[in-house]
């Protein structure tokens, strides 16, 4: 809060900004929470087949994500439906440049749910308290120049960090191997699809719709075999 007092002297814009973030965290939970028991059962598997099970739930979890962050945006653009003030008219870009940010904490969140599972509380902190040193020095730095922008960037890129912390130990405690090619292609579909829209579309509520309806429709599309076999693994979990 020090630091949000520091560069963003408008209350508003620290309700904004705490409002976004809320909305993703939110998020993050129901699909922890809805993700966990399946996860858990795949990671207890001793097959060949472990680490195909495990990429598939990091696919799917980020495509949970990505669509969800696509509605964040959605909603975020057309505040016009739930408020007539023009302050917070006026913010509905950060909703944009925010979702697209908060991609590394689904990768974050995702790396918890396994640590957790090995029981690498120690690493967790670690990894926890370096974060927030990092996220606290780049909001000091960025939020009196770039005000909500900055704090995004922080936000973003200690996150990042954060990630690449995590899977790096992921590799160093031999727990199972992550692809990175299959789970970047959702990650970027989804920046190109938000990103071309905003700067070849004009109107800002606009952009929340198109985007939505194309990220769905795309990712969903694209994601057929891998919503396939998420279904057969949950199905014969259950049986």
């Amino acid at each position: 809060d020090f630091c949000l007092s520091r560069g963003l002297g408008d209350v508003y814009k620290r309700q904004i900004l705490m409002g976004i973030v809320g909305m993703i965290a939110i998020l993050m939970n129901a699909m922890n929470n809805s993700m966990r028991p399946f996860l858990y059962r795949s990671l207890k598997e001793t097959s060949t087949s472990t680490n195909e099970q495990i990429n598939s739930f990091l696919q799917f979890y980020i495509f949970i994500g990505v669509l969800g962050l696509s509605g964040i945006i959605m909603i975020g653009t057309n505040l016009e439906l739930f408020t007539s003030n023009e302050k917070y008219l006026s913010i509905r870009p950060y909703f944009i440049f925010a979702a697209i940010a908060s991609i590394p904490l689904i990768i974050v969140r995702y790396f918890t749910l396994v640590f957790i599972f090995y029981k690498k509380s120690k690493e967790l902190t670690m990894v926890t308290v370096v974060k927030t040193i990092i996220m606290f020095l780049l909001m000091y730095i960025l939020i009196p120049k770039y005000e909500v922008y900055g704090a995004i960037m922080a936000i973003s890129i200690s996150y990042f960090l954060n990630a690449i912390i995590f899977y790096f130990l992921n590799k160093k405690y031999g727990m199972p191997e992550i692809d990175l090619i299959k789970a970047l292609r959702i990650i970027l579909l989804f920046i190109v699809i938000v990103l071309g829209t905003y700067y070849f579309v004009d109107s800002i509520q606009i952009v929340g719709l198109i985007q939505f309806l194309v990220v769905w429709v795309v990712l969903i599309f694209f994601s057929i075999p891998l919503i396939r076999s998420m279904s057969k693994f949950k199905i014969a979990n259950h049986y």
